[in-house]
């Protein structure tokens, strides 16, 4: 799934408990992949693991 930076700091608060302002102080870099994987739990939102956030390795040695 492609979705925009605030979409994917929105959902990371939600499934990590974070508090409502919490993604407005985290950042997601241009092109950054953030991998989530689900594995099924008691509680709806419980089986969310975070495996990487904001890795921009795949950018680096490219030109600015």
């Amino acid at each position: 799934i492609f979705m925009h930076g605030l979409a994917i700091r929105c959902f990371l608060r939600r499934i990590m408990g974070g508090s409502t302002t919490a993604s407005m102080h985290s950042q997601t870099d241009n092109t950054s992949i953030t991998e989530l994987e689900y594995r099924t739990g008691p509680h709806n939102l419980d089986g969310w693991q975070v495996v990487r956030t904001n890795d921009a390795a795949h950018l680096e040695g490219m030109p600015l």
